[in-house]
């Protein structure tokens, strides 16, 4: 049953990556925003049929305002392109160089290449036919019919996964924000079945203490509530109630008298709350500025070190990090993002924005 039931897990995997693709070919930007790709001889591609799928591999090639490696793949189009194509892979890092498509099927031709995009330019490799045999089989075990306690188990995965395709309309993949968004958005703890993110506005006390909560239980489990105290501004009907009797609960926030929900979050409140939900045990007293607005004798000047060395944040070109200055939630989701990075390097996202 175990190894059947992984086998069907491979199709909805593949049913899965296939719809995300299917979403950004309805949802991609026109055509319009960008110049005519380019194929350049500079940006050699390889494609290889394995018994684990297509091994797609590239060497790097980045331009000024380089956005993401895409790579395409289309069983019509013999010169795929994005967006026109969609996609089924992207990397914002500079050095990615490979790719395993283990999404393919028996019987099929698929036309592969890999683009450089630093919108508005497309630069583009030569494209790759592969041509899958009829007789493949991917090397995760036979694929065979799901009983249909198992179809019922494959519906709610994909249900479930689906929901989590980014589809905010304030938001572009070009956005530097938008890789921290997809990944929060793929592990759960950023709500996108909505329309717009609103990433500049400003983030309240409330909202990033949710957003802290899921970051913490996807790490480390489910918190259990251990205690009573409640705040005298924050009663049980509020929608984040139960959410800060959690985050009391491991010490994310501390007790006080007042908790102000709905009043914005600055950037050096935020640093107390990460260091204290994720870096506890390296938070300890500073002996020298840590940045020109930060000195020494500031209060939350061991918060933001922490965040500074573990490189969440790295202030701006002056060397100031404007501790007072409301957060956006842009520049929260980049912090938590990061720093479950730093946790689990296995959830790894990029992007150049300074905060």
């Amino acid at each position: 049953m175990t190894k059947k039931l992984s086998s069907v897990l491979a199709v909805i995997f593949c049913c899965t990556l296939a719809f995300s693709a299917l979403s950004e070919v309805v949802s991609a930007e026109e055509t319009s925003d960008y110049n005519e790709a380019q194929t350049v001889s500079d940006l050699e591609f390889e494609a290889e049929l394995l018994d684990t799928g297509v091994q797609l591999k590239w060497n790097e090639y980045t331009t000024d305002g380089f956005n993401y490696y895409k790579i395409i793949r289309s069983e019509t189009n013999p010169n795929p392109v994005y967006p026109e194509d969609g996609y089924i892979y992207y990397s914002a890092d500079k050095t990615a160089e490979s790719f395993l498509d283990k999404t393919i099927l028996a019987d099929k031709s698929y036309y592969y290449r890999v683009c450089s995009i630093a919108s508005p330019d497309r630069f583009c490799s030569e494209v790759i036919k592969i041509e899958v045999p009829s007789d493949y089989l991917i090397t995760q075990g036979n694929i065979k019919e799901a009983t249909n306690k198992e179809k019922v188990i494959l519906k709610s995965l994909k249900e479930s996964i689906t929901k989590r395709i980014l589809k905010f309309k304030d938001i572009k993949d070009s956005d530097w924000v938008f890789p921290f968004a997809q990944k929060l958005g793929d592990l759960g703890i950023v709500n996108t079945d909505r329309d717009n993110l609103f990433p500049y506005n400003q983030i309240s006390r409330a909202e990033s203490v949710t957003l802290l909560v899921r970051a913490y239980e996807k790490l480390n489990g489910t918190i259990e509530i251990n205690t009573d105290y409640n705040f005298l501004d924050v009663n049980e009907s509020f929608w984040a109630y139960e959410t800060l009797r959690k985050a009391l609960s491991v010490g994310i926030i501390a007790e006080n008298t007042m908790f102000s929900p709905s009043q914005d979050i600055t950037r050096a409140q935020f640093s107390k709350i990460i260091a204290t939900s994720f870096f506890k045990d390296s938070i300890s007293e500073v002996t020298e500025d840590v940045f020109n607005d930060v000195p020494v004798s500031y209060w939350a000047s061991k918060y933001i070190q922490v965040l500074k060395s573990n490189n969440l944040v790295t202030g701006s070109d002056d060397d100031n990090f404007r501790p007072d200055k409301p957060l956006s939630r842009a520049e929260g989701l980049k912090i938590i993002s990061k720093a479950i990075e730093v946790i689990d390097p296995s959830l790894t996202t990029s992007g150049d924005e300074e905060i």
